[in-house]
């Protein structure tokens, strides 16, 4: 497998790269996108079996299972991040290692039906949250623990919207969709 082939399959739909001039309508996609995350993994479980859960999407990676579980954990942090940076004065936002909490009992052992729904709650109360955010909200800045330079709220949103696509992306490939 070449290098291209090996990237296409880490990121199926590229990196996330917002670019320096992000604009509303951006914004709003990604607000939409961020709306649509539950919908759209429950239709990429569709005519899957439980066995299915145990695939990957290239060797060497995460199991479906483990993909599906990490998309709740994940989001969980981004509500947290997300309310966080519009309610404090540029807060730092704590790394975690996403690697060991994705080795954890919970998720080779609870249902991924438990995280579908999950990200079905947290992202009505996410999209709810930033649906409506004004200019300066969308400004306010965050600074993740691990990166020198600050970022606005609207950045946020972008990655959380392409981290849910991604890992679509990924699980399309690990169900061969």
């Amino acid at each position: 497998m070449t290098d291209e082939q090996l990237e296409k399959l880490r990121f199926p739909i590229g990196k996330y790269a917002p670019g320096d001039d992000i604009g509303m309508d951006d914004v709003q996609q990604w607000v939409a996108d961020i709306g649509n995350l539950p919908d759209q993994l429950i239709k990429v479980l569709e005519g899957t079996k439980g066995s299915d859960l145990d695939n990957t999407y290239r060797q060497g990676s995460w199991t479906a299972r483990q993909v599906i579980h990490h998309m709740a954990d994940s989001h969980i942090n981004a509500y947290s991040r997300m309310k966080r940076t519009l309610t404090e004065d540029l807060p730092t936002i704590l790394p975690y290692d996403e690697g060991e909490w994705a080795k954890l009992p919970d998720v080779s052992t609870v249902s991924v039906d438990v995280s579908v729904s999950m990200l079905q709650g947290i992202h009505q109360r996410l999209y709810t949250t930033i649906n409506d955010l004004s200019i300066s909200q969308l400004s306010r800045k965050y600074k993740h623990a691990d990166f020198d330079k600050p970022e606005s709220m609207a950045h946020l949103i972008g990655m959380y919207a392409w981290h849910g696509r991604h890992h679509i992306g990924h699980l399309k490939l690990a169900f061969g969709k």
